[in-house]
């Protein structure tokens, strides 16, 4: 600013009107907007009818820190209550605010105690890839999935349990009897043959 000179006016001083320490700079930041996405599984009991309140579990589990994860806190999804032999649900929606590959895998807690179902001990991963959509200034989020290290098509991670009846033990010569307990003479025996694999699983 200038100084006054008596006579009115103002004098100035040079080297500060050229001063360029006091100039104003602003800097812009680019930020798209966040892509949320939620990742879906399904459960399939073979052998017999979901049970009144049965239920099966699934864990998500992220393989690095900065893998972001349910907004709702979350890392377990429960399924219940199927009318038919599957079920479907999705983990809490994940958000991503920046670029760069999210990886996870999905597993089923399986239930020791239940010997009478064959548990899917799949690991799936779960691989996302987060871009820059530059037309919309939207960041896109997409999944690919692997099943035990081999790729496979869709998004979700599907589980089979398959349940086979207890096996009961028939001896005779002298009175038959299932499990210890003699059959009485009229009394009716059913029998239900289920065909196993190789790896004894039902087919």
């Amino acid at each position: 600013r200038g100084t006054p000179d008596g006579n009115g006016g103002y004098t100035y001083n040079e080297s500060a009107l050229t001063d360029t320490a006091a100039v104003a700079t602003f800097t812009n930041t680019y930020q798209a907007d966040s892509a949320t996405l939620a990742l879906p599984v399904s459960k399939t009991l073979i052998g017999r009818p979901w049970a009144d309140g049965e239920s099966f579990t699934f864990t998500l589990t992220p393989l690095a820190d900065n893998t972001p994860m349910p907004a709702d806190g979350n890392n377990t999804l429960t399924l219940n209550g199927a009318t038919g032999q599957t079920v479907s649900g999705s983990f809490g929606s994940i958000d991503y605010n920046a670029v760069g590959t999210y990886t996870y895998t999905i597993t089923e807690n399986t239930n020791s105690n239940d010997t009478n179902i064959k548990w899917d001990t799949s690991k799936y991963t779960v691989t996302v890839t987060v871009t820059n959509d530059a037309a919309t200034g939207k960041l896109v989020a997409t999944a690919a999935l692997s099943k035990d290290g081999a790729a496979v098509s869709g998004s979700t991670a599907s589980f089979v349990n398959f349940y086979t009846l207890p096996t009961k033990s028939v001896t005779g010569e002298g009175g038959a009897s299932v499990d210890g307990q003699l059959v009485t003479p009229g009394q009716q025996l059913t029998y239900t043959i289920r065909w196993v694999n190789s790896e004894s699983t039902p087919v």
